[in-house]
């Protein structure tokens, strides 16, 4: 990615321990999910189409599923979660 290219923006659901987010920003710049909005697939992908998200950092109990799939723009959603 060049230097004048925007940097893609990743929609962070929850906060994640270091060095997550240190290691993410290389990358991306994270985007908190709104604490105000609630835990719903249409207000998730609201927030992904308002804040201009490529991505998704999710957890297991984030509710992911068509209707956040459909967002315009979305092209990745990750789990941060341990095991295979």
């Amino acid at each position: 990615m060049s230097d004048t290219a925007p940097r893609p923006k990743v929609l962070l659901m929850h906060s994640i321990l270091e060095p997550g987010p240190a290691l993410a920003a290389e990358a991306c710049d994270l985007v908190p999910y709104p604490g105000n909005l609630p835990l719903d697939e249409e207000h998730i992908k609201q927030a992904v189409e308002q804040s201009g998200c490529v991505g998704i950092l999710s957890q297991v109990m984030d509710p992911i599923g068509p209707t956040v799939l459909a967002a315009q723009g979305l092209k990745v959603v990750s789990n941060v979660a341990v095991g295979y």
